[in-house]
């Protein structure tokens, strides 16, 4: 495995025998990687990873609002800290759907840990030559192996599941259950993808954790950590004059230039817009004033592709109280 990857940024870590987690990262490394996995995502937004009461594996996601807990929960998980054992999975996108990650499975359920191995070094040598993504390659708790690609900037999740699906075509495996599964997957890429568990984490199926083979994601992390303030705070304004910013007649209302916000969250399914609104205040709230806010819902509602059940006065109403 080592002579066979040369080149490798200067930050990247090979372990040949694989390590446990918290060998590789701290406890706040381990936590901003969870948070770049949340993808700005609510709080709910995470699978809850754990063994009911009869002992059966249990991936569900989660219905209360305590992400950060749980992130901490299972890092005491990997260290041997916590009393009851847990995980914590991801999903790979955001209302928008957009995602900064994204990873491929190579299972070993029919028994063939070689060939999964073999795939696994195989992507991970295809992708390292690409300086954009930071890596990370670990077992699953099992035979099968889990690689997770980063990037520092959102992408959409169709150009993830793009990448992936080459990927799996220049190491000659298919995309199927059981050999080779990608996350976000192209079926599902209009609605939440199944997420996947953090690497290094505990797999209650087999009562092991992941060991980490490679990562490269040392100045990603850096990069994160650097940043005092929530990301909330780093969307901005461009193109926009004050008076476009504020609620005047003239000239015409900002509507996020080149990023063109009605078209970003635009409404195109049904039962979408009460997402597609919350999408939109957060993205804008600091941004412009209340008065240019209403005026891009009120377009996001006349635009919208799929008609909403709600009427545009219930669609402001909302928009108000958020």
């Amino acid at each position: 495995m080592i002579n066979g990857l040369t080149g490798f940024a200067p930050d990247a870590i090979l372990i040949g025998e694989g390590s446990r987690a918290d060998r590789i990262w701290t406890r706040d490394q381990f936590i901003q990687l969870c948070k770049i996995m949340r993808n700005g995502n609510d709080p709910t937004e995470f699978l809850h990873v754990y063994c009911g009461p009869e002992g059966t594996a249990r991936f569900v996601k989660a219905r209360s609002p305590d992400v950060e807990k749980r992130i901490t929960w299972t890092w005491d998980t990997i260290t041997g800290k916590a009393k009851h054992p847990v995980a914590i999975g991801f999903y790979q996108w955001n209302p928008q759907g957009w995602s900064r990650w994204a990873a491929i499975d190579f299972d070993a359920h029919d028994g063939d840990a070689v060939r999964a191995k073999a795939l696994a070094l195989a992507a991970l040598q295809f992708l390292r030559n690409r300086p954009e993504f930071h890596l990370i390659l670990a077992t699953s708790g099992s035979e099968g192996w889990h690689l997770f690609v980063f990037s520092a900037d959102f992408h959409p999740v169709e150009h993830w599941v793009r990448l992936l699906k080459q990927v799996a075509d220049k190491i000659g495996t298919e995309i199927k259950t059981g050999i080779c599964e990608i996350f976000p997957h192209e079926t599902r890429n209009r609605s939440r993808p199944h997420a996947i568990r953090a690497p290094g984490t505990w797999n209650p199926k087999t009562n092991q954790f992941g060991a980490i083979f490679f990562e490269s994601t040392g100045a990603l992390l850096q990069k994160k950590e650097e940043k005092k303030i929530s990301s909330f705070l780093y969307h901005s304004s461009s193109e926009a004059g004050i008076d476009q910013l504020n609620d005047s007649r003239e000239p015409p209302f900002y509507s996020g230039g080149l990023q063109n916000w009605i078209e970003r969250f635009a409404i195109t399914q049904p039962s979408t817009r009460h997402q597609q609104l919350c999408a939109l205040v957060y993205h804008i709230f600091r941004q412009v004033s209340y008065g240019v806010a209403r005026k891009n819902a009120d377009m996001q509602y006349q635009a919208a592709r799929a008609q909403p059940k709600a009427t545009l006065a219930e669609h402001l109403e909302e928009l108000e109280e958020l």
